[in-house]
């Protein structure tokens, strides 16, 4: 994927992210678009560092407009990019067990460091409430990156074949 297809679906995805919060959430959770479009893009491109940089300036522009707090979110999603960094650098993510697993872990991640965030700045969430929310989270950022993966595998093997 092109770093100006990943800046147009990062642009994309900071505009619909509030909508879609709006329609489908449940007990105040919504997929996460630019987590999902972080993990999906490290592991489709090779200039992982831009990317990072670049989702998470989205991120925290999106929490400049449309938060509370603005901080935890954009360094929740950073944090998120870096380790699909890693996991795109020393691991063998073309399977379809190892990125939903990867999915999860990170999206378990990116709640955790944004309830901390949260804590810090002084919102009060509780940490159990945290935990009743995070599988379904889990289940709303597996559920968008399903289509992504097929649709990046296919990518993949379009390359190989030229």
């Amino acid at each position: 994927m092109k770093t100006g297809h990943i800046a147009a679906l990062a642009a994309a995805a900071f505009f619909m992210e509030p909508s879609v919060a709006g329609l489908i959430s449940f007990s105040g959770k919504a997929p996460e678009l630019l987590l999902c479009l972080m993990i999906a893009a490290v592991f489709s491109c090779r200039d992982t560092g831009l990317v990072v940089g670049m989702i998470a300036a989205f991120a925290a522009l999106q929490e400049i407009c449309f938060s509370l707090y603005a901080g935890p979110g954009a360094f929740a999603v950073f944090l998120a990019g870096t380790l699909a960094a890693a996991a795109a650098r020393y691991c063998t993510w073309d399977r379809l067990p190892f990125y939903l697993a990867f999915t999860v872990f990170d999206t378990a991640v990116y709640e955790l460091i944004l309830w901390a965030g949260l804590r810090i700045v002084g919102g009060y969430v509780s940490f159990t409430y945290f935990l009743k929310l995070l599988p379904l989270s889990a289940c709303y950022n597996v559920a968008i990156m399903l289509p992504m993966y097929y649709w990046l595998l296919k990518q993949k093997q379009g390359a190989e074949e030229i």
